[in-house]
């Protein structure tokens, strides 16, 4: 019998308001790395979080798959209570199939990345280079699904390689197979992200597919994820990517309909555990398993401080078992210029959510952990000491974000 992990039914996943199932965090390359799921799911518990792609190749990976890559489908699997994709970049369907079963063994589908617009997957003939012929396309989705079975087997794509007009095309190379999931990111390759996401074209992939339609783009408050629900009624659910950046604590504003209120030591604090965690990944990640395996991540922090300071502490501990807690709970350690660029790269998109003086450059310019802590707190004195801090999106960011330039954008109807 196969260890295959339950898929939750995205039926009962569903937000209160507006009632489009809010699946949990979408895939992103350099980001989605286990210490990141992990904090994700501390901030605000997800269902679901996804595996950045396995680039796999004709001699990797060989017979088992890289330890830190989805360890929550194996020797994690009792650590963690969000279901996890893996998802696979591959340019030879050959590949992809002998590397799924590995992945099969222990979840219910994988997926097949189609929609990356880098150049460098592009020029390899992998992610959105798939879209590129809709008969190569078609070819492809047949050898895969007549090796894995459709139920399987699921596609991550965007609506076009060149542009729009190739939708229908692609689409029906799909509609005649019973996917697991179909997941459509609104954009087409060229667009990467800038502009607004298709939603219109999302129901339409919603009402030609066999399989259950997934949406991803632009949802990034409340207000949105209500928006695109009418746009898209038939689409059975959504997986969120910037808009959690830009918002950890999104997927509790979605369940409850309110935006997330927390005080500013919260935050600092939930900030240092992302540095911890990745300064444990890179420097003991077997210890960062063994702290796993104690439960230590099973539940949420959210904005319960004393929980967030529980596992900071056991992190710091695990870190510098000489420390005592006071000097590893202040701004008095450091950590590499790996993990400080991590939180960093947090921080930019974290920063648009909060009162205008947290945006000020000074936490991104540090060259310390003491130093961003010390900017952080600086901004947070500009910005009046208020007792909570409301986590709200704010659109003129939005440009920023997209890679676009500056300029007045409507939000389609």
């Amino acid at each position: 019998m196969r260890d295959v992990a339950p898929l939750t039914s995205i039926e009962n996943n569903a937000a209160p308001t507006p009632g489009l199932a809010v699946l949990g965090l979408a895939p992103m390359e350099g980001v989605t790395v286990l210490p990141m799921r992990l904090w994700m799911h501390l901030a605000s518990a997800p269902k679901s979080l996804a595996t950045p792609f396995l680039r796999v190749t004709a001699t990797y990976p060989n017979h088992e798959l890289p330890r830190t890559f989805a360890p929550e489908l194996t020797e994690l699997r009792d650590a963690v209570p969000y279901q996890l994709v893996p998802q696979i970049m591959a340019a030879d369907q050959a590949d992809f199939v002998r590397i799924a079963p590995l992945f099969l063994r222990h979840a219910p589908f994988v997926e097949l990345n189609c929609g990356c617009p880098s150049p460098t997957c592009v020029g390899s003939g992998a992610g959105s280079s798939l879209l590129r012929d809709a008969d190569a396309f078609r070819s492809v989705i047949q050898a895969i699904t007549s090796e894995l079975g459709a139920e399987r087997f699921a596609v991550k794509m965007r609506t076009g390689f060149k542009d729009d007009e190739e939708f229908t095309t692609l689409l029906s190379a799909l509609s005649e197979h019973n996917l697991a999931r179909l997941t459509v990111h609104g954009r087409t390759r060229p667009d990467r992200y800038k502009g607004y996401a298709r939603w219109d074209l999302i129901e339409l992939a919603a009402n030609m597919a066999q399989a259950p339609v997934i949406a991803s783009g632009d949802v990034v408050d409340i207000a949105s994820l209500a928006h695109r629900a009418k746009i898209a009624p038939s689409v059975k659910g959504t997986i969120i990517g910037r808009g959690a950046l830009r918002n950890p604590w999104i997927f509790a504003e979605l369940r409850s309909g309110v935006p997330v209120n927390l005080k500013f030591s919260t935050l600092k604090l939930a900030l240092l555990t992302h540095a911890l965690l990745h300064e444990l990944a890179n420097t003991d990640m077997e210890g960062l398993f063994e702290l796993a395996k104690t439960g230590l991540f099973h539940r949420e922090c959210g904005t319960d401080e004393d929980r967030w300071q529980h596992v900071h502490d056991q992190l710091s501990h695990r870190l510098w078992p000489g420390a005592t807690a006071s000097l590893t709970a202040h701004e008095s350690v450091d950590v590499s210029r790996v993990t400080l660029g991590r939180l960093k790269m947090l921080w930019n998109y974290l920063r648009s959510s909060l009162p205008a003086p947290f945006f000020e450059p000074a936490p991104l310019r540090a060259g310390s952990l003491p130093g961003f802590l010390t900017g952080l707190s600086a901004a947070y004195e500009a910005s009046g000491k208020p007792v909570n801090l409301q986590l709200r999106h704010a659109a003129e960011w939005d440009w920023l974000y997209s890679g676009g330039k500056q300029q007045a954008e409507t939000c389609p109807t």
